[in-house]
């Protein structure tokens, strides 16, 4: 796809949803999840380290490019 695509906007994108108010929103979203996820639109994974202990497993789903 090109330097753009694979690069800078993954980067962009990152930084732009990398706030404190996105992680917060971000946190408040997967504090109930319980169990196996299936996390939709992943990307690089910031959300990942967010879910609570009782999460047992991520399948983290991202379209290929």
């Amino acid at each position: 796809m090109g330097l753009w695509a694979e690069q800078v906007v993954p980067r962009i994108t990152d930084v732009a949803l990398g706030t404190p108010d996105v992680r917060a929103l971000r946190e408040r979203v997967v504090s109930g999840a319980r169990g196996e996820v299936v996390e939709l639109g992943s990307g690089s994974g910031p959300t990942l380290p967010l879910h609570p202990d009782a999460v047992t497993s991520v399948r983290a789903v991202e379209h290929p490019r």
